[in-house]
């Protein structure tokens, strides 16, 4: 069982050259991954829990207690969840089919190309820009990723801590107030925010009014 603590937030269209300046700009060391496509179950009606094939992998993602609004920034106001994730490996032969015998199209593939940035929370509370992020026992991610899903371009923005679950929420608060002091953030808010599982309902509204 791997937990987080996690604030994200979703907008419609490409990354703004004002959101990808302020990225390159804050403190940190940036690690771009490689494009790579998730496919995710859809469940229109549960935004707290989240299956997903990756790479030979079935995750699940569960959301545990209540979601919490935070003010982060003048700027900046999001949800916090936090969640438990668990991973296996597919059985099955080729390991991106979809398992049992639940049909392809309940699927919904997500491409994502990621940028993040790892930052190390350290004992005595200092907050530290660390890469490669192997072997951090706390700390936070900054992400920016753009996806694409159902034709549908969109961007999101996001901070997941982890470490011990107790920390998790504190971690979260720590690093942001660090990140989002450096340079003016984004105007992110809280009618934006929200995890995949909710990000994916939206998206599907969007396609049945095409």
């Amino acid at each position: 069982m791997y937990p987080t603590a996690e604030v994200r937030w979703f907008f419609p269209g490409p990354i703004t050259p004002e959101v990808a300046r302020w990225f390159e700009q804050r403190a940190g060391t940036q690690n771009e991954e490689p494009v790579r496509t998730d496919r995710y179950l859809r469940i229109p009606t549960s935004e707290g829990l989240n299956l997903k094939l990756r790479e030979g992998r079935i995750e699940v993602k569960l959301r545990v207690g209540e979601p919490e609004v935070a003010r982060f920034h003048s700027r900046v106001t999001g949800v916090v969840e936090r969640w438990r994730k668990w991973s296996f490996e597919l059985a099955e032969p080729g390991g991106e089919s979809s398992p049992g015998h639940l049909p392809a199209s309940s699927w919904i593939p997500v491409r994502k190309d990621r940028q993040l940035c790892t930052y190390q929370v350290t004992e005595d509370g200092n907050v530290l820009s660390r890469t490669p992020p192997q072997g951090l026992a706390k700390g936070c991610e900054l992400e920016l990723t753009e996806v694409v899903a159902q034709g549908q371009v969109w961007w999101t923005v996001a901070f997941e801590a982890f470490g011990q679950e107790a920390s998790l929420r504190d971690n979260l608060l720590l690093v942001a107030a660090h990140v989002l002091s450096t340079s003016e953030p984004p105007r992110l808010q809280a009618h934006r925010s929200q995890g995949y599982a909710a990000w994916l309902v939206e998206v599907g509204k969007e396609e049945a009014q095409r």
